[in-house]
């Protein structure tokens, strides 16, 4: 070696120290990356989380007002005045409950965008490290490989966020999804991430990545490592601790202990801590229930207990005889047992004959044969129709005489029936629309 040679091979090393270059840093592993586009994409269906319980809560308000248009169509159309009542009351309860579901809706929609808006934001600050990761790889020939399979220097094949597992941009409608479907989310934190686990590779040969690359103090350099060891950054919403070194091949990142943040979210005040909470109050928040749909509702809400509680405000107390009683005895009497069950309504309103109104003609069919789909405006403009009818009828033709002192009339049910009371009606359909008319 000549003298000039050797200068240069003593001083060379010393030249590029003062000029700042330096040994590149270690790359992330493929499978440690993964698994933070897992924790994302779990992040981001949390917006499905949403829309399942909005869409349980719009069905119960759906079966709550459609039972109460059933019920009250039953009591325009009831057989007997004790029936009437059974199912007016029941419609009203019908109401509340539709009432209380609409206000449900409200909260559990408040509640949605505020866990999709803090999940989406965490999903999108986790999946944009990677992104970087992603494209410093897939820009560099073959250098920089910044994601790199297993503890090796050998670049990822994966091109694509997707293909990493990272959730991406679509204008697809969501998915329902419920809690049970996500892997890494659990009550009490991230359950993929119980441990400080290294993610970046430890094989020789590991300086293929720049991105934790640092300085001391340089502004050549995104990092500073302090001349040593002892400064990091956590990214990543959190979720991702970067450790810096003066000797850049020992510099490292690891996820961190995650999976205690106590009962969503109750013991932890740090960004994730506030995460678990408002996607917490969004699964913790319950449906308001009104029986799931027409028929069930209807069945809740002749319950006789639920019965007596809209009832009994239109009784008096009448010596030992409460107003809760005397709602009590109404309902037994309507359905003609000693003691009333909600099945034994049931099977009363299933025979309610309901008035169809067709090309101007009137039929009936009994609730149950039309399988209670009678939310319809045929259904209630024909039931007023004939509950008019019947109206003028009576007044025509009365079963009694009030001028006499209430004694009976000549007038008989048979023939105020025979007069058509019970008969077809059909729509004066034309210039007088809306009119009816007894045949």
């Amino acid at each position: 070696m000549t003298l000039a040679r050797r200068h240069i091979a003593i001083w060379l090393p010393a030249f590029i120290a003062a000029a700042g270059v330096r040994a590149s840093s270690p790359g992330f592993t493929e499978a440690g990356v993964q698994k933070l586009c897992g924790i994302a994409a779990d992040l981001a269906n949390v917006a499905g989380i949403g829309k399942a319980k909005l869409q349980q809560q719009k069905t119960e308000l759906e079966a709550a007002i459609n039972a109460r248009a059933t019920l009250a169509l039953a009591a325009l159309n009831a057989a007997s005045g004790d029936e009437a009542t059974i199912y007016a009351a029941a419609a009203e309860a019908a109401a509340t409950c539709s009432r209380a579901a609409a206000s449900q809706l409200e909260v559990l929609t408040n509640k949605a965008i505020a866990a999709t808006r803090a999940a989406a934001n965490a999903a999108g600050r986790l999946s944009g490290v990677i992104e970087i990761l992603l494209q410093a790889t897939n820009q560099n020939k073959n250098a920089g490989k910044c994601i790199v399979q297993g503890n090796s220097n050998t670049k990822t094949t994966k091109t694509t966020l997707a293909a990493l597992g990272c959730p991406t941009t679509t204008d697809d409608d969501t998915e329902d999804k419920r809690l049970a479907d996500l892997k890494n989310l659990k009550q009490t934190g991230f359950a993929s991430l119980k441990n400080a686990e290294t993610i970046t590779s430890a094989g020789s040969g590991n300086g293929v990545c720049a991105f934790l690359t640092g300085s001391s103090n340089a502004a050549t350099h995104m990092w500073d490592h302090g001349g040593g060891s002892a400064n990091s950054a956590t990214i990543g919403h959190g979720m991702l601790k970067l450790s810096f070194d003066n000797t850049d091949s020992s510099a490292k990142a690891e996820t961190l202990k995650l999976d205690a943040l106590g009962d969503w979210g109750s013991t932890d005040s740090t960004e994730n801590g506030k995460l678990f909470k408002a996607i917490g109050a969004l699964e913790t928040t319950a449906v308001h229930s009104c029986g799931g749909n027409t028929q069930a509702a209807v069945k809740t809400f002749l319950q006789p207990q639920t019965l007596q509680a809209f009832l009994a405000p239109a009784y008096k107390k009448t010596g030992e005889q409460t107003a809760e009683k005397q709602a009590t005895d109404a309902i037994n009497k309507a359905a003609n047992k000693a003691t009333a069950t909600a099945d034994d309504l049931k099977t009363l309103l299933d025979k309610v004959d309901i008035p169809t109104l067709n090309n101007g003609e009137i039929a009936t069919k009994p609730l149950k044969q039309l399988n209670y789909d009678v939310t319809g405006t045929a259904h209630l403009l024909s039931s007023l129709l004939q509950l008019k009818a019947k109206s003028e009828t009576s007044t025509i033709c009365p079963k009694f005489n009030p001028k006499e002192g209430g004694k009976s009339s000549t007038e008989t049910a048979e023939t105020c029936k025979a007069k058509g009371v019970s008969a077809k009606m059909k729509m004066d359909v034309g210039s007088k629309m809306g009119s009816a008319k007894l045949k």
